[in-house]
């Protein structure tokens, strides 16, 4: 994989594959020869196998674990899907070359992000009153191609689900979570260079064409779990 850009993680630890050490996923801090590990995945996260990615997401997300910043409260989503967020936006897909030498700067790297995320908030909520359509998801969606269509498009005249500001996610925020799962694996899927299309095909061959939308969302959040279904990361751009 030297050379291509890692399109999306996590990987499932499970017998065979990278597991986090146990003192290396709780703790109030991080020794200084572990950050080194992570210092050293962040210099070349482009150029990362499968086995290192999974190793640095990992180690990344237990570091920051202790991180609670006050302001991340204010914010619609929970500090889990916040670090996962913060490492996909701002160190696996960043193009600055910093990289953090210890760990107090990593928790001010995402206390940054954390603020960033309410500038944004703020800046939502100004032109929400600017925005016609309901800010409401559907029911029922009886297919993962009206889901997506839902994030993307938004359905029946409503809002994308895409365009929500964090205090409309939270006005349906179980509902939004669950779906949440669906629309960020085809994100990622069409990142690496999948169509939408493509991408929905994939989830229904992994889980089943026969199977309900409510029963697919139910699979991938057990399966998120413990890193996702394999038939669903991918770790390198498709040719």
């Amino acid at each position: 994989m030297s050379g291509q850009r890692i399109a999306c993680l996590p990987v499932r630890i499970a017998a065979g594959q990278w597991r986090v050490p146990p003192q290396h996923t709780i703790g109030p801090a991080v020794q200084s020869e572990q950050f080194e590990r992570i210092h050293a995945f962040w210099t070349r996260r482009h150029q990362l196998t499968q086995g290192e990615l999974g190793e640095f997401y990992q180690r990344v997300i237990a570091a920051l674990t202790p991180c609670r910043p006050r302001e991340a409260a204010s914010l619609g989503d929970s500090l889990a899907d916040l670090r996962h967020q913060f490492f996909i936006e701002k160190v696996l897909h960043s193009d600055s070359d910093a990289a953090p030498h210890h760990i107090g700067a990593l928790f001010l790297y995402f206390k940054r992000f954390i603020i960033d995320q309410l500038r944004k908030q703020r800046d939502d909520d100004d032109a929400d009153a600017l925005l016609g359509p309901p800010a409401t998801l559907g029911k029922n969606p009886k297919t993962l191609h009206s889901l997506w269509r839902e994030f993307e498009e938004g359905l029946g005249g409503r809002k994308p689900a895409k365009m929500f500001t964090a205090r409309e996610r939270g006005r349906v925020k179980q509902m939004y979570y669950r779906r949440k799962v669906v629309w960020d694996s085809v994100a990622l899927l069409i990142r690496a260079g999948y169509t939408a299309q493509t991408a929905i095909d994939r989830i229904y061959e992994t889980y089943g064409a026969d199977q309900s939308v409510t029963n697919v969302i139910k699979a991938m959040l057990n399966d998120r779990q413990e890193g996702g279904h394999p038939n669903l990361r991918v770790g390198r751009l498709r040719n």
